[in-house]
């Protein structure tokens, strides 16, 4: 049966599903190569359509997995169809031989630069080959198209705090996904960029707040060997959570100067009851637990948890 050229899929909130513009944009794609247009970008072969991940999200507004998913692989299963054949070899002819051409040069490598206060890698604007040495980062030659990253996958990193869903009557395991470069990120014009926060044991700040944040409908984002960071819906702002080599290892006190708590919010109170429910089995007790959920003053229904590093993070139903 031919692919719908027009394609319609159901809409959902409150549950998992694929953020909607990235979705729209990459069957987009797709039918430009259907239809054999040219666009702005290369046209998406089959195989890169089959393998194509996008980001799940919660708690707004998605489309159904199943109905994105069922229409690209019949838009795969097409452009296979429509793929022409290899062409039947020719009779052998005599030919002169042509000069063998002169070997490509190698392909520069990317200078990754290494923050000595962070060990932070992030892409240098232009290859090594032609970038200026500069004397104060470390440069870490890195092959194009490589992850900066020790060789793991995402699945891996969420391991420790994955948890189930439940549609209807099955169980849906936690998704895997390959792990991928550090992002460079563009600054905002103005607002809040993101959150970096140090803390002494990765692991466990990593099962407590990557739980949190998954829950909260927020996306793993950067992965690298000190740390890794999780960013707020719509590319939102995202914070760092991070076991620096350079920390100077001192009892973290939230009622000292500095950061005392991060607040995060939630459309509906049922999700901040269902939080604290969950909170205790990775890694979080409740704080304030007789004035619970009305801590904040009357009218402000939010969950006040703490770590087992003692941070402090605000759940409150917006």
């Amino acid at each position: 049966m031919p692919v719908d050229l027009d394609p319609t899929f159901r809409t959902r909130r409150l549950r998992e599903g694929y953020d909607l513009d990235e979705v729209d944009d990459f069957v987009d794609r797709v039918l430009e190569a259907l239809e054999g247009r040219a666009g702005a970008q290369p046209a998406p072969t089959p195989d890169a359509i089959e393998e194509y991940e996008f980001r799940v999200v919660r708690f707004r507004e998605c489309y159904s997995m199943d109905d994105v998913d069922d229409w690209l692989d019949a838009a795969a299963a097409e452009l296979r169809k429509a793929a022409p054949r290899p062409a039947e070899r020719a009779p052998a002819t005599a030919s002169v031989p042509l000069p063998e051409a002169a070997p490509a040069p190698p392909e520069p490598a990317l200078s990754w630069r290494v923050d000595p206060e962070s060990t932070q890698a992030w892409p240098a604007a232009v290859p090594a080959a032609v970038a200026a040495p500069a004397p104060a980062p470390v440069s870490i030659p890195v092959p194009v198209g490589a992850a900066p990253v020790p060789a793991q996958t995402l699945g891996d990193v969420l391991a420790p705090f994955a948890y189930e869903r439940t549609a209807g009557n099955s169980t849906i395991p936690a998704p895997r996904h390959d792990a991928r470069p550090v992002p460079s990120v563009p600054a905002p014009s103005t607002g809040l960029h993101h959150v970096d926060v140090w803390v002494d044991n990765l692991a466990v700040a990593v099962r407590s707040f990557g739980w949190l944040f998954e829950r909260l409908g927020w996306s793993l984002f950067q992965v690298w060997e000190h740390g890794r960071s999780w960013q707020s819906p719509g590319q939102g702002p995202y914070v760092v959570i991070e076991a620096s080599p350079a920390l100077r290892r001192q009892a973290y006190d939230r009622l000292g100067q500095g950061l005392n708590h991060l607040a995060l919010a939630v459309p509906e109170r049922w999700m901040v009851d269902r939080i604290v429910a969950e909170a205790a089995d990775y890694g979080w007790r409740l704080l304030f637990a007789e004035r619970h959920p009305y801590a904040g003053g009357p009218g402000h229904y939010a969950a006040y948890l703490e770590n087992a590093e003692g941070f402090e993070v605000e759940v409150v139903a917006s």
